[in-house]
């Protein structure tokens, strides 16, 4: 008779193997580059301007650009080196002004 814990254990490697092969390109190496040519390859192709900003305790630069129009988004890192690194991107966009609404990630 097999041990019913040692299929349990099976089982949620399987379930979190299944899991992590699903997520894989979450994990993806970020495409990098000169800052001076992703940027505006950002506003020129996608439309996106930037939206925020932010210094990262790394010292790297987070910047968040958009299109208000059409919703898409990406996330650059760009390093103290100048290289800008495009770490994410998506579309449904929307601005947020944070004193209007403290609560909104309430309410999603």
């Amino acid at each position: 008779m097999k041990d019913p814990v040692l299929l349990i254990m099976l089982g949620l490697w399987v379930a979190i193997g299944s899991t992590l092969a699903m997520c894989a390109p979450a994990f993806a190496e970020p495409t990098c580059g000169p800052r001076a040519e992703l940027m505006p390859w950002l506003a020129d192709q996608q439309g996106e301007g930037i939206a925020a900003i932010g210094m990262m305790a790394s010292g790297d630069l987070l910047v968040t650009t958009a299109d208000p129009d059409d919703g898409s988004w990406s996330t650059v890192v760009i390093r103290p080196d100048d290289t800008a690194c495009l770490v994410t991107h998506g579309d449904v966009w929307q601005a947020y002004d944070p004193l209007s609404d403290p609560n909104i990630i309430e309410e999603y």
